[in-house]
């Protein structure tokens, strides 16, 4: 996986969502191909049918497919298109392709699949797969530019901004430290000290990594006893209020701070990873987790942090599976709640830009 790092922003994956399917449903056998048209033909075709052995029965599956289609409509609230004019199957089939494209903008840069499914009991419904394709990127959050950014002492505001950023993340959103024994950085990290102590052929290379990995515990400590305090969350937009920027670094460090104030104000108990699923794999070891690829690290540069996002890419490369937001909507009821996966898609691409805005700090640190 790529380390988050680049200038490129994190977006939602093009097109319908096709890791997720739901597990206990099984298409039933109409479904759309394509629509073939010429531009100087003026008649519009139905879409072409793919048939099974036989079609289901009429009545029975123009009343569940229409019935699901009533719990749809109520749920984003569109209109959809009249379809008495044409005959089974392709009412449906003209209903679906309106109400999938009308789904897909209502969920804007969110990837969905709808999908007409039968139910355990039989019953035909739509059902809807929606989620955000998070990429194949290690949004690692490096303290160490904002340690050294403190000690210097040259941009206090500046810092403070940054740390009320972190806060929010740690607090908050719920973004696994490195320093805690939980989170899935802690164990790299001491993955590296055993390598060590079991020998390296490299002298040089071995007091060179235990000289990063002291200064990664140190700084580590350092930092999260500052964000700890929920001093920086309480008074971030406070914080925001009273900062004058004289450089564009400023206006980067308060554009950033501002996006992640807003989020923290319209989701205040919203977590990352509450919505982060996967398809249900019977060995979790092949699974990637969302805190496996989302996490804060001590710094972004050096042999240290290159030798553990190899070791990291090595064994990530083995997994089949990777959570992501996710959910999925059944349409055969009235009682149905819609997850808000727009937290996830405003969060992604700010992780890209605060990583971005930090190995630029480090880039100008080590020239």
């Amino acid at each position: 996986m790529e380390n988050s790092t680049k200038y490129s922003k994190v977006r939602g994956c093009n097109g319908r969502h096709k890791r997720c399917r739901p597990n206990s449903e099984h298409k039933i056998k109409i479904g759309s191909a394509t629509v073939t048209s010429n531009d100087f033909l003026k008649h519009r075709f139905l879409p072409l049918l793919e048939v099974g052995k036989k079609l289901p029965p009429k009545e029975s599956t123009e009343k569940d497919f229409f019935d699901s289609l009533e719990f749809l409509k109520s749920i984003y609230g569109f209109q959809t298109i009249d379809t008495d004019k044409f005959p089974y199957p392709y009412n449906i089939l003209m209903a679906y392709e309106d109400a999938f494209t009308k789904v897909q903008r209502a969920e804007g840069q969110l990837d969905v699949d709808l999908m007409i499914t039968v139910s355990e009991y039989g019953k035909i419904r739509l059902t809807a797969d929606i989620g955000y394709c998070t990429g194949y990127r290690l949004y690692y959050i490096p303290v160490a530019p904002v340690y050294r950014l403190i000690r210097s002492r040259k941009n206090k505001k500046a810092a403070e901004l940054l740390l009320s950023v972190f806060s929010y993340l740690y607090h908050i959103a719920g973004i696994p430290y490195y320093r805690e024994e939980e989170s899935e950085l802690f164990r790299w990290y001491e993955f590296q000290v055993d390598w060590l102590a079991d020998g390296w052929d490299d002298e040089e290379e071995v007091v060179q990594n235990y000289q990063e990995i002291d200064a990664a515990f140190y700084i580590g400590d350092v930092m999260l006893r500052r964000i700890y305090s929920y001093y920086h969350v309480d008074n971030f937009a406070e914080r925001i209020d009273r900062f004058t920027p004289h450089s564009q670094f400023d206006r980067e460090c308060l554009l950033l701070a501002e996006r992640a104030c807003q989020m923290m104000q319209n989701y205040p108990k919203r977590k990352l990873f509450d919505h982060f699923t996967t398809f249900e794999e019977d060995d979790e070891d092949y699974i990637i987790t969302g805190q496996q690829y989302v996490s804060f690290i001590s710094d972004n540069t050096g042999l240290l942090f290159n030798n553990m996002s190899q070791s990291i890419n090595d064994e990530l490369g083995n997994c089949s599976e990777k959570e992501e937001p996710r959910y999925i909507i059944h349409f055969d009821t009235n009682e149905i709640e819609r997850v808000d996966l727009q937290f996830e898609a405003l969060m992604f691409p700010f992780l890209e830009d605060l990583c971005t805005l930090l190995t630029e700090m480090n880039n100008e640190n080590n020239n």
